[in-house]
C-alpha cells in the first residue's frame, strides 16, 4: 500500500517550471543615484599641511619626494612630477592625477604599493588625496 502511494501520489519530485518570461519585458537594474565611494581609512588620520594647491606646497612636496626618479633628468616611465603640466600630462601609462577623482589617480595607487620605492606616509597620502578631491588646483 505504501509503495503504491509513493509511486503514484508523491508530488515532491522535480516539477516542470512555468513559461520563461519574455526577455524584452525584463528591466535591468539602473540606480538613479551613483553609489558613494567609501572614504579611505588613511583619511581619518591627521593630514600633513602641504598646502591646498600646486603652488602652495603640493608641487614642492612632489618635486622633493618624487622628482629624483620622475624629474627632468631620469623621467622614469616618461613621467615628470616636477612641473604641474608634466604631472597632468602623465607618462607612459597616462595621467598620474585625475582632478576630482583621487580613488583612481595613479599617484595615490602607486605610492601605496609595496614594490614602489617612493612610498608616502598615510598623512602625506591623505593630503594629496584631499588636493586631488578638490580638483588639483594649480
Amino acid at each position: 500500500m505504501g509503495m503504491v502511494w509513493f509511486v503514484s501520489g508523491e508530488k515532491t519530485a522535480v516539477t516542470t517550471p512555468g513559461p520563461i518570461p519574455d526577455i524584452a519585458r525584463v528591466r535591468a537594474y539602473a540606480p538613479l543615484t551613483p553609489t558613494p565611494v567609501p572614504t579611505p581609512s588613511f583619511l581619518a588620520r591627521a593630514t600633513v599641511d602641504l598646502g591646498s594647491s600646486w603652488e602652495d606646497g603640493i608641487g614642492m612636496f612632489l618635486e622633493e619626494n618624487c622628482g629624483f626618479c620622475h624629474g627632468p633628468r631620469r623621467r622614469e616611465g616618461d613621467l615628470d612630477l616636477t612641473t604641474y603640466d608634466g604631472m597632468l600630462k602623465g607618462g607612459q601609462s597616462g595621467p598620474v592625477v585625475i582632478p576630482g577623482a583621487p580613488g583612481i589617480s595613479p599617484v595615490l595607487i602607486w605610492t601605496a604599493r609595496e614594490d614602489h620605492p617612493g612610498r608616502l606616509r598615510p598623512s602625506e597620502r591623505a593630503a594629496i588625496w584631499l588636493w586631488i578631491q578638490n580638483g588639483a588646483p594649480r
